[in-house]
């Protein structure tokens, strides 16, 4: 095969509107604020109807336990899956003839929800079809596809989950890895203070360098702090002409400033 390539995972996603993430800003020279924001995207949520698609696909395909050579680490404060590896961690899930049907038809991205799903128990997910949704399908040289998969609570991202879900040609797991956080029991969706709010915070954080802001970017979203306690918060992203951009995340019931990430510009000339 040739070299790598890289495809969205566009069962669902195609159209949806995109959200910024953290991550290295690049702006082009003379193109403004709106560079800032190249590299920052996130999938929004999937429409509901597409949930319930994959509900009706998956119905039925359960697990009672991974396969016993399956080797498991786990986040030793929460119990999250870090790594899951084994010969075919989906064996159990052959024996149901729509699984087996959404691996000949190498429907990768619902492989990896239905698998998850069957074994939401071991993951500490309480709605993996609601809660984890496909971002991208990366094939490599070997025939095999890694699907990575990212977090949302009730339609909100929740920052740093991500599960990604490994293939072989057969489209059987073979691994499972990455950093996601267990279910939030109770956390509230609606903030108390506004975006407007949010912001002026960040002003007050930023002083005297605010005034070299330009823009201010909004969403709400679950932060999960060190002690693996789940926020309710704003994530804004602040731009201007200053050598950082910056990434705040507020808390969107009391105002206070969880988080202050300094996102380094890099310039290129054309």
């Amino acid at each position: 095969m040739g070299s790598s390539r890289t495809r969205p995972a566009t069962r669902g996603l195609r159209g949806s509107p995109w959200f910024w993430r953290a991550g290295a800003l690049s702006v082009l020279a003379g193109t403004g604020a709106a560079a800032g924001l190249h590299g920052l995207i996130l999938p929004a949520p999937v429409p509901p109807e597409r949930i319930a698609e994959w509900r009706t696909t998956c119905q039925g395909i359960d697990g009672d336990g991974l396969p016993g050579d399956a080797v498991v680490q786990r986040d030793q404060s929460d119990g999250t899956v870090r790594q899951a590896k084994g010969a075919n961690l989906s064996r159990e899930l052959e024996r149901y003839e729509p699984f087996r049907k959404l691996q000949r038809e190498s429907r990768e991205e619902e492989v990896a929800l239905c698998f998850v799903r069957a074994y939401r128990r071991v993951f500490r997910l309480e709605s993996p079809l609601e809660e984890l949704q496909p971002v991208v399908a990366t094939p490599d040289e070997t025939g095999r596809v890694h699907v990575r998969l990212t977090q949302f609570y009730h339609g909100l991202p929740v920052r740093g989950g991500e599960l990604i879900v490994h293939l072989t040609p057969q489209k059987q797991v073979y691994l499972v890895d990455g950093r996601y956080h267990a279910t939030p029991a109770g956390l509230g969706t609606t903030p108390t203070i506004t975006a407007a709010e949010a912001i002026a915070k960040v002003r007050d954080a930023l002083a005297p360098a605010a005034s070299g802001m330009r823009d201010y970017h909004t969403r709400t979203a679950v932060y999960v702090d060190q002690g693996n306690r789940p926020r309710l918060a704003y994530q804004v992203l602040a731009t201007g002409t200053l050598a950082d951009d910056y990434e705040f995340w507020v808390e969107a019931n009391t105002g206070t400033i969880l988080a202050k990430i300094a996102l380094t510009k890099t310039l290129q000339v054309r």
